[in-house]
C-alpha cells in the first residue's frame, strides 16, 4: 500500500477535480433501479426477507418505527 499513488489522469481528464468527476459521472448510476416495476419488486422481495428473518428470530426486530419512538423520548 505504501507505493500506491492517487492518479492525476483518469480518461484523458487531467486533475484531482476532473478525476473525481469521472468517478462520479461512472458510479452516479449505480444504485438506481432501472424503472419502477424493478424496483417495487425489489422493496416486495427485501419486505418479504426481513418478514421471514422476524418471524423465525427470537429477538424482536428493530425498524425505523421503533428507532424514532425511541430517539424522540425526552430525558426526564
Amino acid at each position: 500500500m505504501k507505493n500506491l499513488k492517487p492518479t492525476g489522469v483518469l480518461n484523458g481528464k487531467y486533475g484531482d477535480n476532473a478525476v473525481r468527476q469521472e468517478f462520479t459521472n461512472h458510479f452516479k448510476g449505480i444504485f438506481t433501479p432501472d424503472n419502477s416495476l424493478t424496483e417495487n419488486y425489489m422493496k416486495e422481495e427485501v419486505d418479504k426477507m426481513l418478514k421471514l428473518i422476524c418471524e423465525e428470530s427470537a429477538m424482536s426486530f428493530i425498524d425505523i418505527e421503533c428507532v424514532e419512538m425511541c430517539s424522540s423520548v425526552e430525558e426526564e
